[in-house]
């Protein structure tokens, strides 16, 4: 049964943020479309940084934290919907930033990687990659001569102005380089 925004408050052990959340989720996802039914799935595809994620400067958990809200309801009421998380990091980096957060934000059934160049699907064993995607990126695709590129990039501004970035956010696919 859905905890309603006035059941939330009745609750003594509820924080005022945690009341709040359930009254913005409410106003958002009402008890009301229990019955609702999308027509045809629904797929929202959102950015993890500066987005469900935020920095130094912007915090969005408290955000995050009711679109989670929203988004859980919305499974539990049945409506057909998939999250994907498209980001620049790397599986491993973005796994990285689960952990830390995974408490702020709805678990995704896909993760749209590397800028676009992994796709890996949630199972019930762990991201899987789609190999299909892999294989078409793989299509004429050159990494000896897309690091030669960079290479000459690095060399022509100073490695003392742009250097790459730590192995664990690169594959063959996907270079990155931070300039100073």
């Amino acid at each position: 049964m859905l905890q309603t925004a006035s059941a939330a408050h009745a609750t003594p052990a509820a924080s005022t943020h945690q009341v709040a959340t359930h009254m913005a989720a409410d106003s958002i996802m009402p008890a009301a479309l229990a019955g609702s039914q999308l027509i045809k799935p629904l797929l929202l595809v959102s950015d993890l940084d500066d987005t469900l994620l935020g920095n130094a400067i912007k915090d969005v958990d408290s955000h995050s934290t009711t679109f989670k809200t929203v988004w859980e309801r919305s499974r539990a009421l049945g409506i057909n919907c998939k999250l994907a998380i498209n980001t620049g990091r790397t599986l491993p980096l973005f796994e990285e930033a689960w952990q830390q957060k995974q408490h702020l934000l709805p678990e995704p059934d896909i993760i749209i990687g590397g800028v676009g160049t992994r796709i890996y699907y949630n199972t019930a064993t762990g991201w899987l990659e789609d190999s299909g995607w892999t294989q078409h990126m793989n299509v004429d695709w050159d990494s000896r001569g897309a690091k030669a590129a960079m290479d000459n990039i690095v060399t022509t501004f100073g490695r003392d102005n742009v250097v790459y970035r730590e192995p664990v956010e690169m594959h063959d696919h996907k270079l990155t380089v931070l300039y100073q």
